[in-house]
């Protein structure tokens, strides 16, 4: 994780980008405040700090993430986006058995299906969650997966600061502005998993640097590598990495061109990288190819909720309404803002702030601290989105456009990734704060060591110990989605069942990110993991309109979302047609309707068409159409 030694300081051109203009180092910069880690400690001593920062983020963990870290045998997030990602963990793990193609899919959004290529699944993730799965179980694999994240990426921000000479007590307080940055955790909270998963940003970045260092084909590759497994993480990570890497290549190719005209070589000699990354993620890539040359990559309609999605410029300085201390104080003045950010908080760390501060004023003329701090500038320029909201009025300075969601402003620049071929999916401007999020970090840590050159080794262990327990407080937000993790009984009659009978859920919905049909929820999909039966319900980030529309036609499912409390169309229960249900539900195989919460209207309606009930588990209730030609369970 160090940097390199002295000796190479002086021939490396990575290193020259963090020094002032003059050529001696000025004894009073953070370059000279202990010298170079990596140089000054020993291989053991590098270790060491590592295992230690790494306790340290454990320990933040705890409070951030409570009471999640206690019951991951007995509680639960999945009420959102989280049964999903349950689900597309269990699909992986199942389709590599089987040897299906994980890319596409019927087993949801039956019997229409969907392709997965562009949803937000997570291949790589939920690849690496395949030993979770079989030790503890879908579901407790992937709240490890979640408790695992933040520490990832504070460790991931770690190396990078250690690699940009911070000591080992500064460094440590860039993981943890970074992995535990307010936005980021709240990502966690409203079962955003796969926005969080950003520790590719500063391991991006950190294979740049070296590969610059030593531009080898091994590094190069690296770097390459780095890249594609974002892309297998989520499309939109890669995106921010990409933002994150070409801001310091911008910086570095800067400072090179004025000094060296040696910058363009060493940069050619990455190429390796290209085709690397190709390469590793070209699976991928043909599975995206293949669904938009079909034509089934859905446009994002008007400015996809972007305006609603974006930061008011307040809400930077707002806690969470998820916070577990503060969020009740704080919702009355979200509603001034209209509720923006719809898409998580957008609150901005008062600690990383004040150390930033610091680290801008003490190491200005360094290269590194101003990319960093433009870097966290630019996230929170992406933020604002299409149009600048204060105090809850909107302002589209320059404004074009005639869109639903009002004039754009070609000042802001998110406005210029509405026009840009699948980045207008990238539709939540508030998620950019991850770029925010990382630069902030590392301009904190800057500050710390500033703040700390001075100080004894036991007082900066202690200031740091204190600084971390300061940012696990500011971004303790609550995860206020857990429920019990305990399974309706019910879905055990159905998992006896070894045929392929589809299992119709109501409240019933089909959701993705360009339109939704009635209403889903995540735990239906939890528990299709346990029986292993194809369901109706579904929630495919880019699931293409006409599937949805198919769907939404089917006689059966037409009615049940009618007939249902939660529906968007509760007078169009009268023209359910239990003749035509029955006569679908036949032909769809659809032998199981299981029922959550009091539905008197649809419990008639599956009465008139045969349904018989078969079981009660609570509120949730299980209904079998015995002549759907399966065997009994």
């Amino acid at each position: 994780m160090g940097g390199v030694s002295d000796g190479d300081t002086k021939a490396n051109p990575v290193r020259e980008l963090e020094q002032p203009p003059s050529a001696t180092v000025d004894p009073d910069s953070h370059a000279a405040d202990r010298q170079d880690a990596a140089a000054v400690d020993p291989a053991r001593r590098r270790r060491g700090a590592a295992w230690w920062a790494l306790a340290g983020y454990l320990a933040v963990l705890v409070v951030v993430a409570w009471p999640l870290v206690t019951g991951l045998g007995s509680r639960m997030q999945g009420l959102g986006d989280a049964g999903s990602f349950i689900w597309g963990f269990w699909w992986l793990r199942e389709a590599l058995a089987s040897g299906q193609n994980p890319f596409v899919t019927d087993m949801i959004f039956a019997p229409v299906g969907t392709p997965l290529a562009f949803h937000t699944g997570m291949p790589l993730v939920a690849a690496a969650s395949i030993p979770l799965q079989w030790l503890t179980g879908t579901v407790v694999a992937y709240h490890l997966i979640v408790l695992a994240t933040p520490v990832c990426s504070a460790m991931a921000a770690y190396a990078l600061a250690r690699d940009l000479r911070q000591p080992p007590a500064a460094a440590f307080v860039a993981g943890a502005a970074f992995g535990f940055a307010p936005a980021l955790v709240d990502r966690l909270a409203i079962e955003h998993l796969n926005l969080a998963v950003v520790a590719w940003l500063p391991l991006g970045v950190l294979a740049l640097r070296r590969a610059l260092d030593r531009p080898t084909a091994v590094r190069a590759a690296a770097l390459g590598a780095v890249l594609a497994v974002a892309l297998w993480t989520d499309l939109t990570v890669l995106v921010f990495t990409l933002l994150a890497v070409a801001a310091y290549l911008a910086g570095w190719v800067w400072r090179r061109a004025r000094t060296n005209r040696t910058w363009l070589a060493r940069l050619v000699r990455l190429w390796p990288a290209v085709p690397v990354a190709v390469v590793l993620a070209a699976p991928l890539l043909v599975a995206m190819a293949r669904v938009m040359l079909a034509g089934e990559y859905p446009e994002v309609p008007g400015l996809g909720g972007s305006t609603s999605y974006s930061a008011d410029v307040v809400s930077f300085a707002l806690p969470s309404t998820r916070h577990r201390w503060l969020g009740a104080l704080v919702t009355p003045a979200y509603a001034v803002l209209q509720g923006r950010p719809l898409d998580g908080a957008a609150t901005l760390s008062v600690i990383a702030l004040a150390l930033s501060a610091v680290g801008l004023w003490a190491g200005r003329a360094r290269p590194v601290v101003r990319w960093a701090a433009l870097l966290a500038l630019a996230g929170i320029a992406l933020a604002l989105g299409p149009q600048l909201h204060v105090l809850g009025r909107t302002v589209a300075p320059l404004g074009l456009g005639s869109a639903d969601e009002g004039p754009i402003s070609p000042l802001l620049p998110f406005s210029w990734i509405q026009v840009v071929p699948v980045l207008e999916g990238l539709r939540s401007p508030v998620r950019f704060l991850s770029l925010t999020a990382l630069g902030l970090a590392l301009v904190a840590g800057a500050g710390f060591a500033r703040l700390t050159a001075s100080r004894s080794r036991g007082a900066t262990a202690a200031a740091a110990v204190l600084v971390a327990a300061l940012i696990a407080v500011e971004s303790a937000s609550a995860f206020s989605t857990m429920t019990s993790s305990n399974r309706p009984e019910v879905y055990d009659v159905i998992a006896r069942d070894t045929g392929d009978s589809l299992v119709v859920n109501v409240p019933l919905g089909f959701r993705s990110g360009v339109g939704n049909v009635g209403w889903q929820e995540g735990p239906p999909l939890v528990w299709a993991t346990h029986h292993g039966h194809p369901v109706a319900v579904g929630f495919g980030a880019r699931t293409p309109v006409p599937r949805l529309d198919a769907l939404a036609g089917q006689p059966l499912y037409r009615d049940l979302v009618a007939l249902q409390t939660l529906s968007a169309n509760p007078a169009g229960a009268a023209a359910a047609d239990p003749a035509a249900g029955r006569a679908n539900a036949l032909a769809l195989g659809a032998r199981y309707v299981v029922v959550s919460g009091a539905e008197p209207q649809v419990d008639a309606y599956l009465a008139a068409m045969g349904y018989v009930p078969a079981g009660r588990d609570g509120a949730v209730a299980l209904y079998v159409l015995e002549e759907a030609g399966t065997d009994s369970p």
